[in-house]
């Protein structure tokens, strides 16, 4: 189980975004990548964001977002089917309905 915990205090507005990094390349001339609150975001068009070590998986995977007290607020059963580094994973209309794979649109509203 890999966890991306946002800083204390942190929130994300209703109606807000937060984009999570996964598994991105270390910037050139280090080691290693990042994790945590980084800016510039290594994501195009994104100011910043959380970066992680890690990435979801082919196969299928659970992705969880929770309140800091560990209730469970959104999930999605991730089945390993997005095709290119266009896709995404997300609900239209944001927010609600069934999670499928959709156009990448980091920071915004999503779109399928």
């Amino acid at each position: 189980t890999h966890r991306v915990l946002l800083p204390a205090g942190a929130s994300i507005p209703p109606g807000g975004f937060v984009v999570i990094a996964m598994n991105v390349d270390p910037p050139t001339g280090m080691t290693e990548t990042p994790v945590g609150p980084v800016t510039p975001c290594p994501v195009d068009g994104v100011s910043s964001c959380f970066q992680t070590a890690f990435g979801v998986g082919r196969t299928m995977e659970t992705i969880a977002l929770l309140t800091s007290d560990g209730r469970e607020v959104a999930r999605a059963d991730y089945t390993g089917d997005l095709r290119g580094a266009e896709q995404s994973y997300c609900r239209v209309p944001d927010g609600s309905g069934d999670f499928a794979p959709c156009t990448s649109s980091p920071g915004a509203a999503n779109a399928r």
